[in-house]
């Protein structure tokens, strides 16, 4: 039977008052409690996952940030007696503890540049192979991972959450892909991402690497998105709006934090998180006029937002119809976005009467038109069924 393993790295430590990039190893230093929102909404995210077990490297930073998903889980299961999280405690191997960095641990890389400028030069061309000073190679700490994720599976039945570092997740990636151990940062892990694998018992499948679950989005943080985006206040206004009339759409009066985050359509579930968040961003790059669907998308999918980056992209793509198929969750966020011209509601028809007379060229109005139909098709599926809870 297939098993899911679910790889995440710990949160942002506390590293005081150090400054710049640290090679961060065996030195155990907590987390940074910034985070602490994130990993508690990772938790909730994961309780539908069906874990059997919540495993961590013995390091203070990643037992924390397992903590705080527990705490997550166990929030769920408190407010609803039914659903079980399955897990009764942490385990914790010492064989998921990062790289050993031995002479390096918890210098700087400026630091380390200026004493050891010969060293730092072999270690920039061949960061997988080469053995920090009284440490250990990658390559010897991704191998060390390896035999722990043996002995894990051997050992356990079911889902896997391995809470652990970057570098050791690099290395296990390298070793199970069959890549140079210099390829180790070909793969990006962020602060807090989930690499999801799947196991068959004797080969494993990479289905996606350091991405973030539309769960983990917060309103602050599409703010930041906005902020740094120059995304302006007019954009912000016409996002906001379609997001509140998507949850009308779906009789859902909650916003940001879902209680249940997914809303059964006929055969087909949405995830609310998906479609909020999705209509929240979808004009991010509108600033740039041209090509923003694809601007944005790219924008997102460079955070590890990988969903969130897909319902943007097509946003305005009426492609997305799927005649005679339920309703999916771009469809419903390309509707939503047609019927709110600016900050106000409006039909299909209007909408795109609107528009019309700016467009110049054949190629144009064809495009325009079948926008159109596409989007009045979707509105037939919408009152051809209601969402239930």
């Amino acid at each position: 039977m297939e098993r899911k393993v679910y790889l995440v790295r710990h949160g942002k430590p506390d590293l005081g008052e150090k400054e710049g990039k640290v090679y961060l190893g065996r030195k155990d230093v907590p987390l940074l409690w910034s985070d602490r929102e994130h990993f508690l909404l990772l938790g909730q995210f994961f309780h539908r996952k069906g874990i059997h077990h919540l495993v961590s490297s013995p390091l203070l930073r990643c037992r924390q940030s397992a903590e705080l998903v527990w705490e997550g889980m166990e929030s769920i299961s408190a407010r609803k007696p039914e659903v079980d999280t399955k897990i009764s405690h942490i385990l914790t191997m010492q064989e998921f503890q990062e790289i050993d960095t031995g002479l390096w641990d918890g210098c700087s890389f400026a630091e380390i540049r200026q004493k050891y400028p010969e060293e730092y030069e072999k270690r920039g061309l061949h960061p997988g192979s080469y053995v920090f000073p009284a440490g250990e190679s990658p390559r010897q700490a991704g191998l060390r991972f390896f035999e722990g994720m043996k002995k894990l599976l051997i050992e356990t039945e079911g889902n896997l959450l391995v809470m652990a570092h970057a570098g050791v997740i690099r290395s296990f990636l390298c070793i199970i892909q069959g890549k140079q151990e210099d390829e180790m940062f070909s793969f990006s892990v962020p602060y807090g991402s989930v690499t999801e694998l799947s196991f068959d018992g004797t080969d494993w499948r990479t289905e996606s690497v350091g991405s973030f679950p539309s769960e983990t989005m917060t309103e602050a943080r599409v703010k930041e998105f906005w902020d740094i985006c120059g995304t302006t206040e007019r954009q912000r206004c016409h996002m906001r709006k379609t997001a509140a009339f998507a949850m009308e759409l779906l009789n859902c009066s909650e916003r940001g934090h879902f209680s249940k985050p997914v809303v059964q359509w006929g055969d087909t579930e949405l995830n609310l998180y998906n479609i909020y968040y999705g209509c929240l961003l979808h004009d991010l790059k509108r600033s740039l006029g041209r090509n923003h669907e694809e601007l944005g998308g790219q924008w997102l999918e460079e955070r590890g937002y990988g969903r969130l980056a897909e319902l943007v992209r097509r946003h305005n793509d009426p492609a997305i119809l799927r005649e005679g198929q339920p309703l999916s969750e771009e469809e419903l966020l390309y509707y939503a976005d047609k019927r709110v011209k600016e900050d106000l509601i409006v039909s299909v028809e209007e909408r795109f009467a609107m528009s019309r007379s700016r467009i110049k060229d054949e190629t144009g109005r064809y495009m325009h038109e079948k926008r159109k139909n596409a989007a009045l098709h979707i509105e037939k599926k919408l009152r051809s069924r209601q969402a239930i809870d």
